[in-house]
C-alpha cells in the first residue's frame, strides 16, 4: 500500500512491475471527500480499507504525512503490518 499522490504517481509503476499495489487516498486529500481536520483518522481509514479489501497484513509505505501515518499504523496494529516503510517524514504530529 502507498500513501502521498505525487510520490505514488512516480513510484508505483516501478512497485507494481514486482508487487501488488494500492494506492489509497486518506478522508480529506486527494480526490477523496473533503472531512474536517479532527476527521483525519488516517489509521484507522487504513485499517478500514484493508478490511474491506480481506488484507490481514501489508506492507505500508508513506510519504510525508503519509509517512506518520504508516508509522501510527505499525505502532497500533503491529501484527496488520509486518514492515512499515515512511519516506521524507517527520514523526511529530503523526496523523
Amino acid at each position: 500500500m502507498v500513501a502521498a499522490c505525487a510520490v505514488t504517481t512516480q513510484s508505483t509503476p516501478g512497485l507494481a512491475g514486482h508487487l501488488r499495489v494500492i494506492a489509497a487516498d486518506m478522508p480529506g486529500w486527494g480526490e477523496s471527500d473533503s472531512v474536517a481536520w479532527q476527521e483525519r483518522d488516517h489509521s484507522t481509514a487504513l485499517l478500514d480499507l484493508m478490511d474491506a479489501l480481506d488484507l490481514e497484513t501489508e506492507t505500508i509505505i508513506g510519504n510525508s504525512m503519509g509517512g506518520g501515518t504508516t508509522l501510527r499504523f505499525g505502532y497500533e496494529r503491529p501484527s496488520s503490518t509486518p514492515c512499515a516503510r515512511p519516506r521524507s517524514s517527520r514523526t511529530h504530529g503523526c496523523t
